[in-house]
């Protein structure tokens, strides 16, 4: 489109003015904030995929024993 590069470039001043108008305190929080967010989602994708890792395996047992391929 005819106005993505301009709403994008008004986001990024929008941003970073306001990122320069916040008190460090605030900064360390939203940073905390954040990183706790980020480990959290990590910390989910791992344990789905341990699940699922399990569910697979124990399907592969079973078409062992019944021979199946």
């Amino acid at each position: 489109m005819r106005y993505d590069r301009l709403v994008l470039t008004l986001l990024r001043r929008d941003l970073s003015a306001g990122l320069r108008l916040m008190r460090r305190r605030d900064l360390a929080w939203s940073g905390l904030g954040g990183g706790a967010l980020f480990a959290y989602a990590m910390a989910d994708i791992v344990v789905a995929l341990q699940a699922g890792a399990a569910t697979r395996h124990a399907g592969a047992a079973m078409q062992w024993l019944l021979g199946s391929e």
